[in-house]
């Protein structure tokens, strides 16, 4: 018997938020680079992830408990495009013949799913910069 998505992907319906915030991880860190863990019974969004437009950070990856959503790739600010490049977030404008097509809107965990942000291996050199809501 087929399960219903909703029990596969964590809810399902609108995500209703409870909170919102927005922070810099400073340039010179590595490991687990960023935790999040929701409220009991709520979910993280993570709405926005990037560097500076003219720089990028490589080795970065997304998991959301124990997926990995998103595995050692490069954190883009200006151009995220191509099978090694990406951003979370509203993307502003681009070059014609450059879409973004490593951009994410938004990315949600299931609920009670820690976010974790990592990078690979030595220190990062860029600022990224971050944005989530946790919710329903």
């Amino acid at each position: 018997m087929s399960e219903l998505l909703g029990s596969i992907v964590g809810g399902g319906g609108a995500f209703a938020s409870r909170a919102a915030n927005a922070d810099i991880i400073s340039a010179g860190v590595t490991g687990t680079i960023l935790t999040l863990t929701p409220p009991d019974g709520q979910r993280v969004k993570l709405t926005h992830l990037s560097t500076d437009v003219a720089v990028e950070q490589s080795g970065i990856s997304v998991v959301f408990g124990t997926t990995t959503v998103v595995s050692e790739k490069i954190l883009a600010g200006g151009q995220p495009r191509g099978p090694l490049r990406f951003s979370v977030g509203t993307f502003q404008a681009y070059a014609a013949g450059a879409p973004p097509n490593g951009n994410y809107p938004a990315m949600t965990g299931k609920i009670n799913e820690v976010l974790t942000i990592t990078k690979n291996a030595g220190n990062t050199a860029q600022d990224i910069y971050y944005g989530y809501e946790y919710g329903e």
